[in-house]
């Protein structure tokens, strides 16, 4: 029924939004109070956890379900589709963790609020829908609404009176940062949409397995890249001197993984829009 579609909707919202805001605490303490710098090491830390966690739940069914249950997810998906949300997957989240080495969490938070309308625009392109002018004049409204609440509230705690490096040095540092978030953005509204297409063609399990392909194929990329700039040997270091970078980086990636499955749900149940 509609009211408890409601309700349904209603509940993975709360989780989405709590766990949204845990994992943007994180990130501030992570990279501007511990000084924390590693954005790519960051998300191979993630889809790491998440492949050793997912193999240790389906092995729980047994050795002949497990093993039936990953090759099943491989052989069922397109290998375009699979190829390009793993790598808008890999790459809206290591460019908008990029981004926090130059602009602060609010800015970043005001342009994703912005994602909406480009979700709006790239669903046209990639699955076919349509929406009215009201629909993007609400959605205009919303947007400019969060931005406008963001920028007060960042205003009000004197994020703005943050002068202590040269002007032109953080002009250059805001419009670096401004153009690492325009990327992750365009990546966000692909990524959104790619994902509710292949969940509702059926070609994987669920969100579940989608997530696992996704934490395979990005963190094999991740961990040649890292290894290659020498990121993964740094990262690894700071991990290993300094507790409080290793316990919150962990605390954030079991936060920010749990909510990317209960956003995927959210995908797959109603659509990328929502």
């Amino acid at each position: 029924s509609s009211g408890s579609n409601l309700q349904y909707l209603g509940l993975l919202s709360a989780a989405v939004l709590f766990l949204h805001t845990a994992t943007s605490y994180l990130e501030e303490l992570l990279f501007k109070t511990l000084g924390y710098t590693y954005a790519s090491f960051m998300i191979l830390f993630m889809c790491v956890l998440y492949v050793l966690l997912y193999l240790v739940l389906v092995s729980a069914l047994g050795p002949r379900r497990c093993k039936h249950r990953i090759v099943l997810a491989f052989e069922r998906i397109h290998y375009f589709d699979i190829a390009a949300v793993c790598l808008l997957y890999v790459g809206s989240n290591t460019i908008s963790k990029t981004a926090l080495n130059y602009v602060s969490i609010p800015l970043q938070m005001v342009f994703k609020t912005c994602k909406l309308v480009a979700v709006m625009l790239s669903s046209g392109i990639i699955l076919g829908k349509r929406y009215t002018m009201k629909e993007y004049v609400v959605a205009g409204c919303f947007v400019s609404g969060m931005a406008l609440f963001t920028y007060g509230d960042w205003i009000g705690s004197g994020g703005a009176s943050r002068m202590d490096q040269p002007l032109g040095q953080l002009d250059m540092m805001l419009l670096t940062g401004i153009m690492w978030l325009c990327l992750a953005l365009s990546c966000d509204s692909a990524l959104g949409n790619l994902q509710e297409k292949v969940q509702k063609a059926g070609t994987i399990g669920g969100e579940i397995e989608l997530m696992y392909l996704q934490s395979v194929v990005g963190g094999a990329s991740l961990l040649i890249l890292t290894a290659a700039t020498g990121e993964l040997r740094d990262a690894l270091l700071l991990c290993s001197r300094d507790a409080r970078v290793l316990g919150a980086l962990t605390a954030w990636a079991v936060c920010n993984l749990a909510g990317i499955v209960v956003l995927l749900r959210v995908i797959g149940d109603f659509s990328a829009v929502v």
